[in-house]
C-alpha cells in the first residue's frame, strides 16, 4: 500500500476519533520527511521503509523533543494499517534501561520473586536495580556473578552523591539486593553494604493552608472540560488526601454515590482503602463526568481532554495544581508547600490536631506502617507542644 493511501486512511480514522484538524494536517509534514528518508531506501517496500525510519527516529533519542515523538506515534499507526492490524492509539511507554542479556535474566528472576508487597514497590526496586546493572555493565561486568560488595558500595556512594533522594536509592538497592541474595544471584553480605550511613538533609515540608487551596480552586475555569476535570481532581485530593497516582487510576465503579464513599486498592501499598467524600466533591466529579468527560470505553474517571482520550499520568495532578497556584499568584517553587501532595500533609496535620490517635491517622491516609503518620505531628504546633519537656524543678545555676 502506498504512503498516500495510508495517510488518507489514518486521517479518516483520526477524524472519527476526534483529533483536531491541526493534528490531522500534521500527517503531511511527517510523510514529506518519510519520502525524503526513502530516497536512500532503494528496493524497499512501504512497510520496510516505515520500520527503518521508525528505528532511525528511536536512534535519534529524546533530544529531538515533541516533534520526534509525534512522528513516532504517527509512523507506528501507519505501520498498523500497512500490516492490516488495528490502529493502536495508546502512547507506547519509554523503554526500560538496557542492561544486557546477563542482567536481563537477573531482572526477570527478581521480578518473579513472591516477596513484593505491591506492584508499585516491585517496579520501583526493578528501576533502581536496572540503573545499577547499567552502571556495572559500562564497567565491564556482564552479569550478577561479577558483582562484588566493593563494586556495589562504590555505586551506592557515587549515586548518592549525585542525588537528593538518597533514602529512595537506599531503599530500592537494599530491597533488590536482599531478594538477589535470597534467590542466589549474589553471594556477599548485602546488609553490610548499607551499614555505611550516608548523611542526608531531611527537610520538613509544610502543609498547604485552606486559604491557599481556596485560591487555587477559584482560579480554575469550571466551564471548560479541562477546568472541570482539574477542579474535581484537586477538590478530591483536598477532601480525601488520596495520592495523585490513586486519583488518576480512579474508576467510576470505585465511587459509591449514595453512601458518598470511595473504595479502592492503593497503587503504592496494594492495600484496600475506603474514604468518605463530601457532597461538594461528589457534585464536582458528577458535573465533570456528566457534562465534560468524553464518552469512551474506559471507565477511568479522569481522562485527557484531547484525542486519543488516554488516561492521565500520575504526575498530571501535581502539574495542574502548580499551574493553577501560579495563576492564583501563589509561590509554587519547590519547598513552598503549595503542591498537590501538600494537601495530603494538610489532612494528616488536621487529623493530628483533632486529637486522633496515630493509628487512626495512618488508617485514614492508607499507610502500611503506622510510623508513617508520625511526620504529621511535626506539622501540628499543638502536637509538638505535647512533646516538650517541662522546666518544673529545674533551677538556673548561679555563677559566682
Amino acid at each position: 500500500m502506498e504512503l498516500e493511501q495510508l495517510r488518507t486512511r489514518l486521517a479518516s480514522a483520526m477524524e472519527a476519533r476526534g483529533y483536531s484538524q491541526k493534528s490531522i494536517d500534521g500527517l503531511a509534514s511527517v510523510l514529506n520527511r518519510i519520502r525524503r528518508f526513502s530516497e536512500n531506501c532503494h528496493g524497499m517496500d512501504t512497510e520496510a521503509i516505515l520500520s527503518r525510519y521508525l528505528k532511525h527516529l528511536d536512534e535519534v533519542g529524546a533530544a529531538s523533543g515533541r516533534r520526534r515523538n509525534d512522528a513516532s506515534h504517527c509512523i507506528r499507526r501507519l505501520l498498523n494499517l500497512c500490516r492490516g492490524e488495528e490502529i493502536s492509539w495508546r502512547v507506547p511507554h519509554v523503554g526500560a534501561t538496557p542492561v544486557g542479556p546477563g542482567f536481563e535474566a537477573a531482572i526477570r528472576l527478581i521480578e518473579s520473586s513472591e516477596t513484593w508487597t505491591s506492584d508499585a514497590v516491585r517496579q520501583n526496586v526493578l528501576s533502581g536495580m536496572r540503573l545499577m546493572f547499567a552502571w556495572m555493565r559500562h564497567r565491564g561486568v556482564s552479569g550478577p556473578s561479577g558483582l562484588t560488595r566493593e563494586l556495589v558500595m562504590t555505586y551506592y556512594i557515587e549515586k548518592s552523591s549525585q542525588s537528593r533522594f538518597v533514602k529512595s536509592i537506599r531503599y530500592a538497592l537494599k530491597r533488590g539486593l536482599l531478594v538477589s541474595h535470597r534467590i542466589g544471584l549474589v553471594d556477599f553480605d548485602c546488609e553490610a553494604v548499607f551499614r555505611l550511613r550516608i548523611p542526608t538533609r531531611s527537610r520538613l515540608l509544610p502543609a498547604i493552608s485552606d486559604e491557599d487551596i481556596a485560591r487555587v480552586l477559584a482560579s480554575i475555569d469550571r466551564d471548560s472540560p479541562q477546568g472541570s476535570r482539574d477542579y474535581a481532581m484537586i477538590l478530591l485530593g483536598a477532601d480525601t488526601g488520596l495520592r495523585p497516582v490513586d486519583i488518576v487510576r480512579l474508576r467510576l465503579c470505585n465511587i459509591d454515590w449514595k453512601q458518598l464513599r470511595i473504595d479502592l486498592v492503593q497503587r503504592k501499598t496494594a492495600q484496600p482503602l475506603s474514604v468518605p467524600i463530601s457532597r461538594g466533591t461528589a457534585d464536582a466529579i458528577g458535573d465533570y463526568v456528566l457534562r465534560h468527560r468524553r464518552r469512551v470505553e474506559s471507565d477511568i474517571v479522569f481522562i485527557s481532554t484531547k484525542a486519543p482520550w488516554n488516561n492521565l499520568d500520575r504526575k498530571d495532578p501535581g502539574k495542574r495544581f502548580v499551574r493553577y497556584a501560579k495563576m492564583a499568584g501563589l509561590d509554587a517553587c519547590p519547598g513552598a508547600g503549595r503542591t498537590f501532595y501538600a494537601m495530603r500533609r494538610r489532612l494528616g496535620a488536621r487529623l493530628v490536631e483533632s486529637g486522633a490517635a496515630l493509628p487512626t491517622v495512618s488508617q485514614a491516609l492508607g499507610h502500611r506502617d503506622v510510623r508513617s503518620a508520625e511526620s504529621y505531628m511535626s506539622l501540628s504546633a499543638t502536637a509538638l507542644a505535647g512533646c516538650a519537656l517541662s522546666f518544673d524543678g529545674i533551677k538556673p545555676e548561679v555563677l559566682a
